[in-house]
């Protein structure tokens, strides 16, 4: 049985053309399988160093009947999405590529072999032009890409289109000429090089305005480091995940510095941020919106400052503050946030306290308390052994200060 793309009408093999709207195209096999696979192709870009030439080389499309490889190949695929710390996107109306052009004929065409072999010729033709672009037929060396379009086998979505560079190292082997993948138990993507894939449904609602939750489009950078391909996909960084959520956190303090707020805005933002991600953390989401921040962030506005409500953003990109439109951070960026960090690199001092734990000023009682007076953080030392070690440094060190 086949799925119509045009109606989701099942029909059989026998069938030349859609029995409900005359669609005359087969666009996925029904299956038992969540996900399937409509067209599917390796092409191999051969790179001669010293001609200074790229040449794609497209091979024949995979047979998606009654086959698991391709099943195989989306179900390591979307771990490695769901698992790997990936950069998240979307296309602007002056991106510098010609992909969402690409994507939207497409998504408008009858989803025949022949549309799909013109996608991938038209993302070869940004690739190839990308490689000369940054200037890399010297360095770049010959890869294989894996071009699939996929979408569930249960609803009536448009689905994904995926490119992902692969090669023997990542225990993926293909046929000569036909570039056809050998079997299911050759895919092994533990070590994929680099991959990008797109939402076409939420790219169709949205293009070319910015998404208002999570991002179509999502890059991971594996174990290769070639901008071309991250640049003709138009996945632009502006910094990692990581770098970009302390910059975020950076920003609350020059935001609250730069419109004179006091420090409890600063302290009420941070907290809010912090909780915010504690929720995203525990809910489906992997990724945040740089705008989810700055509603956070500016509900702790003072009530007279609320004339700055929605210019956190235009303030982080006129300072051009290094922060990308979507970030995800990983468990422990999130958990580093509970901990305050008293460090002192210029002395060698380094010491960090959990918000949980409970502070107080000197002669409160607590086991960490602050010195007003003498602006000293005191920690009461309830191990013995930790005792000893302690007064043998310092007697160990007043030793070395006599000799």
């Amino acid at each position: 049985m086949y799925l119509c793309h045009m109606c989701s009408t099942e029909y059989s093999k026998t069938e030349k053309q859609c029995p409900s709207c005359d669609t005359p195209i087969i666009v996925s096999v029904v299956s038992d399988f969540e996900m399937v696979a409509v067209h599917a192709v390796t092409v191999e870009f051969e790179i001669d160093k010293k001609k200074q030439t790229v040449s794609p080389n497209i091979g024949s499309l995979w047979p998606l009947d009654g086959e698991d490889v391709s099943y195989k190949f989306i179900q390591q695929v979307e771990l490695k999405f769901e698992r790997k710390n990936k950069f998240h996107g979307y296309y602007e109306k002056d991106t510098e590529t010609n992909i969402p052009r690409h994507l939207a004929k497409y998504f408008n065409s009858l989803i025949t072999e022949d549309d799909f072999k013109n996608l991938v010729n038209a993302f070869c033709i940004e690739l190839k032009n990308a490689i000369h672009k940054t200037g890399v037929t010297s360095k770049a060396t010959s890869s294989k890409i894996v071009f699939m379009h996929y979408k569930s086998a249960i609803n009536h979505d448009f689905g994904r289109v995926l490119a992902v560079m692969v090669d023997k190292k990542s225990g993926f082997d293909f046929t000569d000429g036909t570039l056809l993948p050998k079997s299911a138990e050759h895919i092994n993507l533990d070590a994929l090089k680099q991959a990008v894939s797109i939402d076409i449904d939420q790219f169709d609602c949205c293009y070319p305005e910015a998404p208002t939750n999570e991002a179509y489009l999502k890059f991971i950078r594996g174990s290769s480091s070639a901008d071309y391909f991250r640049i003709a996909f138009g996945c632009i960084e502006k910094s990692d995940n990581g770098l970009s959520l302390e910059n975020l956190y950076s920003a609350i303090t020059q935001f609250g510095t730069s419109n004179n707020l006091s420090q409890d805005f600063i302290f009420d933002a941070e907290d809010n941020l912090t909780e915010f991600l504690d929720d995203l953390k525990k809910s489906n989401n992997s990724s945040f919106s740089i705008s989810q921040a700055a509603f956070v962030i500016e509900k702790a506005l003072p009530a007279e400052a609320k004339v700055l409500e929605s210019s956190f953003i235009p303030f982080v990109n006129q300072n051009k503050l290094m922060i990308n439109q979507y970030i995800e951070p990983t468990s422990n960026q999130i958990k580093n946030k509970h901990w305050v960090d008293f460090s002192d690199s210029a002395n060698g001092l380094i010491a960090k306290l959990h918000e949980s734990n409970d502070i107080g000023f000197s002669g409160d009682g607590y086991l960490v308390e602050y010195n007003r007076s003498t602006k000293r953080l005191e920690i009461r030392v309830q191990s013995q052994p930790l005792r000893d070690k302690i007064e043998r440094m310092i007697i160990s060190g007043k030793q070395h200060d006599n000799s």
